[in-house]
Order: structure tokens, then sequence, then C-alpha cells
């Protein structure tokens, strides 16, 4: 039945598809293993209305269409495996060929993704929208889309989620190029299970000092949001299409992480603010328990080879009971990989632990 938007069930869920574009504006046919498993959708836009106030004439005394775009948001929680990597790899813009693990026998990949000076790397994103309970589903094709924002996020006992932002060009709602038998083959790969947040393993020290250890620089944190953004612009070009360009980014890469503490130590953080301290991290979630039949346990690593912070910590105290604390921080480029993190000097890398047997991005 391929993937569909779970309505059946009443439980609002969504499903996509997605597949690497090669031309901007031209869509590409999702393949049968194409589908993501997510929680919404928001993308909204269309060709809005060029209102003016001429003088001497009725005010909209004709109606003139603009040009058509496409931007907002989808969610999801974070899976192994189940194509989360792939489809999160877009932010990244870079991929290589996976690693087998272990080596010649496994059937789990290691994908790096690394920060691209600028992106260029786009989708055919379908969406599977259906009207009411029992309804049909309706796909809608956004030809091409580029990813301008992710935001990963968790706490306590819950799951890891994410968000990510989209720009697009025109919605085709009765595509030539995925049809509706095309997308009703449509299925997500296998999923592994959930990341919950108390998978994970948090590790930071001095920028300039050893190698991470999971034992002594293992903070314990509560919660954490990492953010990447790079701003899209939608621009319009007289090149006789009157579609959405290519986007270029109209401003730095912008990475931020922060993390929520278990209790008060804002002392140590406005120290380390007022000192100029640099430091590096990662934050690994590891699927113990859940490799498939020949691999190891599936991951997700984010490595910070220089982190900064963001501004000096607070500790207000809003009344009774543990008093919340935050620290925010800017990821950087590192001049020179730091130890114990070899070849990573981009604000971020992510590593992904996962079935996939091809490289993400192309």
């Amino acid at each position: 039945m391929g993937i569909t938007t779970g309505a059946k069930a009443g439980n609002g869920a969504a499903a996509v598809a997605f597949e690497q574009g090669s031309t901007w504006g031209t869509p590409v046919a999702v393949g049968a293993s194409d589908g993501l498993r997510i929680l919404s959708e928001g993308i909204q836009g269309g060709a809005g209305v060029l209102e003016r106030e001429t003088i001497g004439l009725p005010w909209g005394d004709k109606a003139d269409q603009g040009p058509e775009v496409w931007r907002g948001p989808i969610r999801g929680d974070l899976f192994y495996n189940g194509n989360c990597g792939k489809f999160l790899s877009y932010i990244f813009g870079t991929s290589g060929a996976p690693t087998q693990t272990p080596p010649s026998t496994g059937t789990t990949y290691l994908h790096v993704c690394d920060l691209a000076n600028s992106l260029s790397k786009f989708m055919t994103l379908v969406l599977a929208r259906r009207a009411q309970v029992g309804g049909s589903t309706k796909w809608h094709e956004l030809k091409s889309a580029m990813m301008s924002r992710v935001r990963f996020s968790g706490s306590g006992n819950g799951r890891v989620n994410w968000e990510a932002e989209l720009l697009g060009s025109g919605i085709d709602r009765d595509s030539s190029t995925n049809t509706t038998t095309q997308t009703d083959a449509v299925t997500v790969p296998t999923i592994l299970g959930a990341v919950r947040f108390a998978d994970g393993l948090f590790r930071i020290n001095a920028q300039a000092g050893g190698a991470l250890a999971s034992t002594t620089d293992d903070l314990g944190i509560a919660g954490f949001e990492l953010e990447i953004m790079r701003p899209l612009p939608a621009d319009f070009l007289a090149d006789g299409t009157g579609a959405v360009a290519l986007p270029a980014e109209e401003n730095v890469c912008d990475v931020m992480l922060r993390i929520d503490l278990r209790s008060y130590d804002a002392d140590t953080w406005i120290a380390a603010w007022r000192a100029g301290t640099e430091y590096k991290a990662d934050l690994k979630f590891t699927g113990t328990g859940k490799a498939p039949s020949s691999g190891s346990d599936p991951y997700f690593e984010f490595q910070l080879p220089r982190l900064v912070l963001a501004s000096e910590p607070q500790a207000n105290l809003p009344g009774r009971g543990r008093v919340p604390h935050r620290v925010e921080f800017r990821a950087l480029v590192a001049s020179a990989a730091p130890t114990g993190m070899s070849g990573v000097t981009q604000p971020v890398r992510l590593n992904v632990l996962d079935s996939t047997s091809g490289a993400y991005l192309s």
C-alpha cells in the first residue's frame, strides 16, 4: 500500500517521499524505498496576488498573480534507519561513500556528513495528504526543495525529534513524473527503533585538551537543542521561467547548541564566558541491541570541534524547586581538527550508522 498519512487510524501521522534532484525546477521520480515517516508538515505557498493602488483607477481592479513559492516545516521523530539520516543530510550538503561496518561482512554502513561551504543539494518532495479519515490519498509533488534549517531536540525520557524548514518551487497536484501508481509503491525502509534522549551521551572539554573521554568528560545533560541555519532567499529572475531560482544562501551558516543542566552550575559557565574559554564536544545516540541481523548497533553522532559561549549564562530563580539552567553555545570553524576528532573542522559533523548501503548525496 505504500506510505500513507495514517488517517485510517485517526492519529494524524503523515508521510512523505523524497529523491535527490539534478535540475532545479524539474521533478524526479521517487523510488520504492524513498519514504520517510513524519509527524506533521506545514508547507504552504502558491501564487499570491500582487496588489497595487493606482491613481485614477479603482483599487484592485484586476487580479495580478505573482510567481509561485512554497515554504514550511516538516517535523518528525528521529529513528534509527528509516531514511532519517538521508533526509537530514540535505542541510549539511555533503555525504561521501559510506563505509561498511563491520568491514566486508555487516549490513550497516557509516555515513559522514559535513557542512558544505555553500548549499547546492536539493530534492523532489512528494507529500501524502488525505482529505478525511478513510478518504483517498492525494499526492502533492514539490518539484524541487532545499533545506534551510534543521533543529534537533530531546529531553527526559522522550524521543529525540527534528524539525526541518524547506524552500521549494511549485507544487504539482497531478504529476506525470510521480503518478499515483509511482507514489503508492513507496515504502519506508525498516525502522530499527526510535532514538530516545536517554540513548545519548554528551561529552565536552577544552578545545585544546585531550580526546573526549566517556567518564571524565560526560556532562550528563538533561536536555538539548542543536540548530543548523542556512538562510535561503526566494529570488526570482528575468529568465523566462517565472519560478523561484535555485536558492543561494544570503548569510553564513549558523550552528547553535543549547544544553539544559540538571542543577545549578552557572558560576562555572559565567567564568568560562568571561575568560573566553573554547570547547569541543560530541553527542552520540546509540541504539543498543537494535543491530540488524548482521551488523553493528545503529547510531547518530554529532561532533562539534569548536564551541564558544554565545552569551553570559543566567540563573534566575522563578520560584520554589529546581533552578532551571540553560547554556548556549555557537559552533565555529576550527583552524585544525582537535585531538580525537580526526578531519573534523567544520562547525558540526554528523555521523550516522544505518542500513543504507549507498551514499546519501551524490
